[in-house]
């Protein structure tokens, strides 16, 4: 009788649970090995399994990440790290009330954000007195699946949607100059760039390597995009911003960036807001970029290069020395200040 009440349901979850128990095993038993340590630092959050976070917390090993991206906290709820370093103050009430499960939280800012001032500035003399436009796309997805899940923000037809509204405004604006730096280039961008070769004042990035995104932006009188980290990025770093939602995506959910002075949603609003920015210096109120540059957005000094310099910057940062400490117990006796000296 007990086997007519095993579903399939019931037996999914079973294996999915074993699967789980039997990798934090795994990683219990390379952890121990490690005797000395007592603190993780996780370069990329959504990345690691939570089965290892799971391990580091039964080893009382300690576990440090940063928010790389925010959009992520829409829809992943499964982070559960010690100290989770996010982009400003207001990400933590929304991440509680999605029911994440970090012990405590710092906000230390956007970590490329920095970015736009590390490097040198490139020379626009070339331009004369147009105003830049730089936009950012997003990488073509072929695959059914993922595309299903994106609601076809990255399809062709959605990106040929964003390029048509940029060449029409370059056409009809000739007082702007429209660069497009690819995510990745593929053949849509050789497409573009053919169509658009009898135009003087919009160019295709096709060597991405020669042409680095934040030096671009920092030329940028105007930074326009499908939704990508780097706009956030560029905000916080005090860049006027629009987001080219055509899809609706940030629109429909509960997301900061969505503000209706930041997004458009087509051609004629991406021209009037052009408009506005470049021609009338109107972007949004003092009160509304401040709240997005304070409270979601804000900018940090970290760099952003390799982990190790990464924690050299945080080991710096007289708030991210309080809160790690914090998080100490009898168990956990970690000296972050002691660390700072031995980096």
């Amino acid at each position: 009788s007990s086997l007519k009440n095993v579903t399939f349901t019931s037996l999914a979850c079973q294996f999915v649970l074993s699967k789980f128990y039997l990798r934090t095993l795994h990683y219990q038993r390379g952890l121990k090995n490690l005797k000395a340590l007592e603190v993780v630092y996780c370069f990329y959050d959504i990345l690691v399994p939570n089965a290892f976070l799971l391990a580091c917390y039964l080893r009382s090993i300690k576990t440090v990440s940063h928010q790389e991206r925010t959009i992520a906290a829409t829809w992943d709820v499964g982070l559960i790290y010690d100290l989770y370093l996010v982009s400003g103050e207001a990400w933590v009430k929304l991440m509680k009330i999605r029911g994440y499960s970090n012990t405590d939280y710092a906000a230390l800012g956007l970590p490329r954000s920095s970015m736009l001032q590390l490097k040198p500035s490139l020379d626009r003399s070339r331009f004369g007195d147009k105003k830049i436009i730089v936009c950012y796309d997003l990488p073509v997805c072929k695959d059914i699946y993922f595309l299903s899940l994106t609601t076809a923000i990255t399809s062709g037809d959605s990106l040929w949607c964003f390029y048509k509204a940029l060449i029409k405004l370059a056409k009809e604006n000739k007082e702007y100059h429209l660069i497009l730096k690819p995510k990745s280039v593929g053949t849509i961008h050789q497409d573009l760039q053919a169509q658009t070769a009898d135009l003087d004042n919009f160019e295709v990035i096709i060597d991405l390597k020669a042409n680095d995104s934040y030096q671009l932006a920092q030329l940028a009188d105007l930074i326009v995009g499908k939704h990508t980290s780097i706009l956030e990025e560029c905000l916080a770093a005090g860049k006027k911003v629009l987001c080219f939602d055509n899809d609706a995506y940030l629109s429909s959910i509960d997301y900061p960036l969505k503000h209706p002075g930041v997004v458009v949603q087509n051609y004629d609003e991406l021209r009037q807001r052009a408009k506005d920015i470049l021609m009338d210096g109107q972007y949004l109120s003092k009160e509304a970029l401040a709240d997005l540059q304070d409270n979601y957005y804000k900018y940090s000094d970290l760099g952003y290069g390799s982990a190790k310099r990464q924690i050299e910057m945080l080991l710096s940062k007289p708030v991210f020395l309080k809160k790690a400490n914090e998080i100490n117990k009898p168990s956990f006796t970690f000296d972050f200040n002691q660390a700072k000296e031995n980096v």
